[in-house]
């Protein structure tokens, strides 16, 4: 192997795709429409709208899921909802359900609260970023507070909740804005730079933040052409002009917002969206509400949140819908989760959301590791030590020689997405610190490795392509090769796109190659990998 070869530290690939339907049905009327029949048995490897999870009314009692979002991390999703967890005797903790195909949601755990003071937690948010995981949420007084998980150096588990996770309250009131400010998601774009967009009274806002700790910063911009306005105050609930749960999303240069209105009592409560090239000229597309049903069983939809397929290719939308026409708070209201798939376009996001017939159960990966059995299946070159750690991973000590690889038995098409986790753990004060994912055949050069470099002290991304060759790139606001960091890579023939942790970071040509294995590669250092996934295309 080349030695500029080895001058790299973290390769991974990964090509996301999203893939989709068509835009969503307008009839408002429900005419010819059947309904649902709950007892018709749903066809094996699909599932059907409205989703009702695991030990969902012990969890949280009878409102159901509301304003759900969803988190990705190593090969699994985490849900979360709003919840009223303050009971007769005390306060309940904070409920998270745990799935690994969108639609099999297991109870997994809760977060301590009883000493937040809040009775409700309104439409939360899971974020990770730079070695921690936050949970924005919102309350009552219209004001948003964080949650953070900083997970330990020393931790090899980076698992977001399990048993040793440390969950605190960083701030009750994040954006110290004047006026409403809540249902709060964050935009953090490539250089670094972070925008907080959260609701209110006619439009959504938004405004560039100091961290993701402190929301304070810029001035609040007010998108009042992103703004549910056209449903009138009648004998209905609700005030014109109230939007709530915005929800930006970026995907090859293209900026995409979701937001709700108008109130979550009313049938007609809807989802609309919004695009543009930059946050600045955000417009909703012509034929808004994007996902809307106003008559039969399940009304009332609302509060998307987007989320990547386990084949790490399509992307599907998560939200709820309201049982019923109930319109009034004295009425008993329960809501549910639904889930369906979508496909990014220049001009909008195409969807046929809501359905309530059967669809296929969002598919995995082709080749999946979480290295839960070690090295089986691997290849492996050079004298380093490979220990598996606490059934996800492993721990490589590379700190003497070079060229400690390992490669898959398992190969890749010509085109793919591929997916991999990894952190540095001890840096050597000689040679070349780096710890890579690689793509290539086994005992030859490989055609490609991203990877984490710290030759330096900075910490950095590095590429190398046969063509192309090495491309250093200093990561924004002191990114840090010891956080556990996801690589997502996109090939198509030539063109290459880079994601860390969904941040899309690099779009560049490459030399192209055919199948080949994937594996990891270290040198001058300690380091853990895991989770390791593509899918051909």
């Amino acid at each position: 192997m080349k030695l500029a070869m080895i001058k790299m530290l973290y390769l991974f690939q990964i090509l996301i795709i999203a893939i989709s339907f068509s835009s969503c049905s307008k009839d408002e009327t429900g005419e010819g429409v059947k309904p649902i029949d709950p007892d018709k048995p749903v066809a094996t490897g699909h599932y059907r709208n409205p989703i009702f999870v695991d030990q969902e009314v012990d969890a949280i009692g009878g409102e159901g899921i509301a304003d759900p979002s969803t988190f990705r991390w190593m090969g699994k999703y985490y849900l979360m909802t709003t919840q009223y967890y303050k009971n007769g005797s005390g306060y309940d903790g904070f409920k998270i359900w745990e799935s690994t195909d969108l639609v099999d949601w297991k109870y997994k755990t809760e977060i301590d609260v009883k000493d937040f003071g809040w009775d409700v937690l309104w439409a939360p948010e899971m974020y990770y970023y730079r070695g921690a995981f936050y949970i924005y949420l919102s309350g009552p007084g219209g004001k948003m507070a964080v949650w953070k998980y900083e997970l330990p150096i020393s931790e090899e588990n980076p698992e977001p909740f399990g048993d040793n996770s440390n969950w605190v309250a960083v701030t009750h009131d994040f954006l110290q804005a004047p006026d409403h400010a809540i249902d709060g998601s964050i935009l953090i774009e490539p250089n670094g730079d972070k925008y907080a967009f959260f609701s209110g009274m006619h439009g959504v806002k938004y405004r560039k933040i100091n961290s993701m700790e402190d929301g304070t910063g810029g001035s609040i911009i007010q998108l009042t052409q992103c703004v549910v306005n056209n449903i009138p105050k009648d004998s209905y609930v609700g005030d014109p002009g109230w939007t709530e749960s915005p929800t930006v999303f970026k995907m090859n240069g293209k900026y995409y917002l979701t937001y709700t209105g108008n109130h979550y009592l009313r049938p007609d409560y809807q989802v609309h969206l919004a695009v543009g090239s930059s946050i600045t000229n955000l417009n909703p597309i012509s034929n808004n509400p994007w996902i809307s049903r106003t008559y039969g069983d399940w009304t009332g939809t609302g509060n998307s949140y987007p989320i990547l397929a386990p084949n790490l290719k399509d992307y599907y939308y998560t939200y709820h819908a309201k049982s019923g026409y109930r319109i009034t708070p004295a009425d008993k209201i329960s809501r549910a989760l639904m889930l369906d798939k979508v496909e990014f376009k220049d001009n909008g996001i195409e969807t046929k959301a809501p359905t309530f017939e059967d669809e296929p159960i969002p598919m995995h990966a082709d080749y999946e590791n979480d290295f839960a059995s070690g090295l089986d299946g691997f290849t492996q070159e050079g004298s380093a030590v490979w220990t598996p750690i606490n059934s996800f991973a492993l721990k490589v000590d590379a700190t003497e020689g070079w060229n400690h690889r390992i490669y898959s038995d398992e190969t890749t098409a010509n085109n793919f997405v591929v997916e991999a986790s990894v952190r540095m753990d001890v840096v050597s004060s000689t040679g070349l610190p780096k710890v890579a994912f690689i793509q290539g055949n086994e005992g030859v050069d490989p055609n490609l490795l991203v990877g984490l470099d710290a030759s330096d002290g900075k910490s950095r991304l590095v590429i190398y392509d046969t063509k192309n060759q090495w491309q250093n790139i200093v990561m924004p606001d002191s990114f840090d090769v010891k956080d556990w960091t996801d690589i997502r890579i996109e090939k198509g023939g030539s063109s290459l796109r880079i994601y860390v942790n969904n941040i899309d970071v690099l779009e560049k040509t490459i030399e192209d190659f055919e199948s080949a294995s994937v594996g990891y590669m270290a040198e001058s250092c300690t380091a853990n990998v895991s989770w390791l996934a593509f899918s051909n295309i």
